[in-house]
């Protein structure tokens, strides 16, 4: 097992999965493959130019159907792969 692997947080599983990656805003989308997924985050290639800016968080869109969406922060970037960490939404944690 290597280093990196032995680092993680969370398991990550291996899979190839077209999304899309969306402005918190609506104002731009990507297309984007989903290459390895966890509990905490995943790793996408992101089909825009190299240089194309993103911002620091954006929505992820596993589905157009079922309207599914994890927002997503950047942990990484190498080209157009991006980590990303799942964050949860304000208002959806509980207050304490």
């Amino acid at each position: 097992m290597a280093d990196h692997e032995r680092r993680r947080e969370y398991v990550r599983k291996s899979l190839s999965y077209r999304a899309r990656i969306i402005a918190d805003d609506q104002s731009w989308t990507y297309p984007c493959e989903i290459f390895d997924v966890s509990v905490g985050g995943a790793r996408l290639a992101i089909y825009c130019p190299p240089q194309t800016p993103l911002p620091q968080q954006f929505m992820l869109q596993l589905s157009e159907v079922t309207h599914t969406n994890r927002h997503c922060e950047v942990a990484w970037r190498q080209g157009n792969e991006v980590g990303v960490r799942f964050v949860r939404d304000a208002h959806l944690v509980p207050p304490t």
